[in-house]
Parts: C-alpha cells; sequence; structure tokens
C-alpha cells in the first residue's frame, strides 16, 4: 500500500507525459509552390499548417523542449513543401560542419521528417536537412530499419542567423510511392540540438521515431503521381593500348534500366546489359 503510490506519482514527477490521443493537422493547399532557399520571407507560409508543439525525446523523453521550433506544412499537385524555424539561444554553438550532399549528418543540428504515405504504420521515408542545407534520406524496410542507400530526388535549402537556423524542404511526389486515393499520411518531425545533446520530436514513444509511431496529415487531394516509369540509360566506354605490340583497342557497353510502377505499392524492373557494379 505504501509502495504504490511512489510507483503511481514516478513519471509525473519526472514531467512526463504520455497521451494516447493521435496527433493530427489538416494540410494546406497552395496556388504557388515556395521558393526553397532558406529563407521564410513568402506570404505563402503565412496560410500554413503549423506544428510547434515539439517534446523532448532525449534526454527526457516528453519534457519541455529548452528551444522553440515552428514547422510550417503545405502541399499541390506536385510536391510536399516543409519548413522550420529553429529558434536557438546560443547559435554560435549550432554545429553544421558537414558541406558535401551524401555524407551523414546524424551527429550535427539537423530538422527530420518521417512520412508514411500508405498510413499503414510499417513503412515510409525519412529526410533529413542540416543547417547548411546538406540532404540525407533513407527508406523505412519495416518499421524501425533504415535503409540510406535509397536516394530520392527532393529539394532542400537553409540559412543560419542570430536566432538560430531556418530551413525548406520540397519533395516532389513523383519520387515517393503512394497510394493516390489515399487522403491522411502518417507524418512526424524532429530536431537536433547537437550542442545540448537533445533531440526533439513531435510524436514519439520509447525515444523512438518511426512509421509505427507518428501523426497524421489529413486532406491530400489531387496528387500528380506521374507515370511511374523511370528510363535510365548508360553507357559504359573504355580504351585500351597494348604498347608492347603497338595495337589498341576499344570498346563500348551499353546498357538500360527500366522501372515502372505496377502498382502504388508495386514495382516492376528490367534490365539490359546490368552494370553489376552498381
Amino acid at each position: 500500500l505504501l509502495v504504490l503510490p511512489i510507483f503511481a506519482i514516478g513519471p509525473q514527477a519526472a514531467g512526463q507525459q504520455v497521451s494516447d490521443e493521435i496527433k493530427s493537422f489538416q494540410m494546406v493547399r497552395t496556388s504557388t509552390p515556395p521558393v526553397i532557399d532558406g529563407a521564410l520571407e513568402e506570404g505563402i507560409w503565412s496560410r500554413a499548417a503549423v506544428i510547434e508543439d515539439l517534446h523532448q525525446l532525449d534526454p527526457i523523453e516528453y519534457s519541455d523542449a529548452t528551444e522553440r521550433s515552428s514547422i510550417y506544412v503545405l502541399y499541390d499537385e506536385d510536391a510536399l513543401y516543409v519548413a522550420a524555424r529553429m529558434w536557438d539561444s546560443e547559435p554560435d554553438r549550432i554545429t553544421a560542419n558537414v558541406l558535401r550532399q551524401g555524407e551523414s549528418i546524424d551527429n550535427e543540428d539537423h530538422l527530420v521528417l518521417i512520412i508514411d504515405p500508405y498510413n499503414n504504420h510499417r513503412d515510409g521515408y525519412r529526410f533529413l536537412v542540416n543547417p547548411n542545407g546538406v540532404r540525407a534520406e533513407g527508406i523505412f524496410v519495416g518499421s524501425t530499419q533504415v535503409q540510406s542507400n535509397w536516394e530520392g530526388i527532393w529539394q532542400a535549402a537553409a540559412t543560419q542567423d542570430d536566432q538560430g537556423w531556418i530551413a525548406e524542404l520540397a519533395i516532389p511526389f513523383k519520387t515517393l510511392s503512394f497510394d493516390p486515393n489515399t487522403d491522411t499520411w502518417g507524418i512526424n518531425f524532429g530536431r537536433r540540438v547537437r550542442a545540448k545533446n537533445e533531440r526533439m520530436a513531435w510524436v514519439s514513444r520509447n525515444r523512438s521515431q518511426t512509421p509505427a509511431i507518428s501523426g497524421r496529415a489529413t486532406g491530400f487531394d489531387g496528387l500528380d503521381q506521374g507515370l511511374g516509369l523511370d528510363v535510365v540509360p548508360s553507357v559504359s566506354v573504355s580504351d585500351r593500348k597494348d604498347y608492347s605490340v603497338s595495337g589498341s583497342e576499344s570498346n563500348l557497353d551499353p546498357s538500360l534500366d527500366v522501372f515502372y510502377r505496377i502498382t502504388p505499392s508495386l514495382y516492376g524492373s528490367l534490365t539490359i546489359n546490368t552494370d553489376f557494379s552498381a
């Protein structure tokens, strides 16, 4: 009888509040796409859906975030647009050392976007951008494993100032697999402040952010999925000269890869003279 009340107030004393309510927001459609330049000067962002209730993921999950973040979300028929103003009380300590695209930015300040277009809690995409505008992406295989060798076509830009930093993202729908008849996607946002070793999240559970643990973006309509056809022609040219016998030869090897989206969740692929090194 004495022990039970102590355990009952433990999480509250630590400032942790867990809610079973699913967070959601209504998507806002724009007729004019924003310019992805790392600035929030365009008026269209004032009409976007706004998310500000991020909490700590680390070090104390569900505690109040120590820095303020405002995330803005728009879409049109071609792409999903996300922008974020991330305030920082110590902007001189923002960690942004990576400048080359394709490098890991996990240990730097960054913004995280996770989307589950099928809203099935099992798979989806992860997009990251650091204060230099360096992009990193991955695709979820199952609800927990991320394959970072997936490379999608998308844009991002970022700028820094004396208040913190700003990021903008544009993710074309032709880059994604989704069901055009589904108006609700799973979605989540996160942020890392490296100097404080703090991670933040919009939705989390057990210090993780996956497609299985996310909020909802509702109201998608009229998305352009494209033909679902990717054609990748390539050619390999080599030249060889043998000085010992005074002879030379050239070699030309064309190849072709074709990918077709048979259904929103099923791809077919055809390869001719495939390049196994790729």
